[in-house]
């Protein structure tokens, strides 16, 4: 996979104004989903803000590294606020337990969720990636689109989830 100790990345936004492909003949099309594991797209940041760790810019991984530190002092002034979630609860997906779990909210507003698996918690990596695989397309039928042989993609006009 692209990075060396992370095998598998979920993550489900809202897009604005992108038109690809609906999706039909399944359970949920991915356009009528708001939620994913009891997270709701659109949530308050308030009514999560206890669970997360809410990057600021002034964490020492950002203060070395100036370019880091200039893309969130960015993404605050344009209203967007990353969270590490610190529960338990959101971060199971499919049974499994996500080394990561981060929150981007815009105005406020949860806009896109992320789920990081490390690849060290899976031996059969391949059977944990088509696992996924299976329960997405169960619940949002086929993927849109698939990419560079390991990137799935369920998408509609408002809705993106990708499994990488």
């Amino acid at each position: 996979m692209h990075l060396s100790n992370v095998y598998l990345r979920l993550l489900f936004v809202v897009l604005g104004n992108v038109s690809l492909f609906s999706i039909g003949f399944c359970q949920q099309s991915i356009e009528q989903t708001n939620t994913i594991n009891g997270l709701e797209l659109g949530e308050k940041l308030e009514t999560l803000e206890n669970t997360l760790y809410l990057i600021t810019g002034k964490e020492s991984i950002y203060q070395q590294n100036q370019w880091l530190a200039e893309s969130v002092t960015r993404n605050l002034e344009k209203g967007i606020q990353e969270g590490i979630y610190e529960g338990s609860t959101y971060r199971i997906l499919n049974g499994r337990s996500s080394t990561n779990l981060r929150l981007h909210f815009y105005h406020k507003n949860l806009y896109k969720i992320r789920w990081t698996f490390d690849r060290k918690d899976f031996s059969n990596l391949p059977m944990f990636f088509s696992d996924f695989k299976e329960y997405f397309s169960k619940r949002y039928g086929p993927p849109s689109d698939f990419l560079f042989g390991d990137t799935y993609i369920w998408e509609s006009k408002n809705r993106r989830l990708q499994l990488l």
